[in-house]
């Protein structure tokens, strides 16, 4: 099984030391570019910068892509980090 996941669940799982959970759960772990961006910028607490600043090998972090104009009406009260998990799920459901 794989997952796409945004910040909170990788902080906060982070915060109580369980961040194994997620490779021992999920064969697969994304996240989305735009996510990685956030957890590095200054704004993100210490312990997520210095934890995304070496990735573990079972997280993988895709590139942004574009969902179909049409898509955008329904996803259109969403934030972008948030599209970004939404369009990666969609792109990572169609992965062998």
């Amino acid at each position: 099984m794989i997952v796409v996941s945004g910040t909170s669940p990788i902080f906060y799982l982070l915060l109580i030391d369980q961040l194994g959970l997620l490779p021992q759960m999920y064969d697969r772990v994304f996240i989305p570019q735009v996510v990685q961006v956030g957890m590095l910028s200054t704004k993100a607490p210490l312990k997520l910068r210095q934890w995304i600043a070496v990735p573990p090998n079972w997280l993988t972090r895709l590139p942004p892509i574009r969902l179909a104009p049409e898509s955008a009406v329904l996803l259109a009260g969403l934030r972008q980090h948030q599209l970004q998990v939404v369009r990666q799920f969609v792109r990572a459901s169609f992965l062998p």
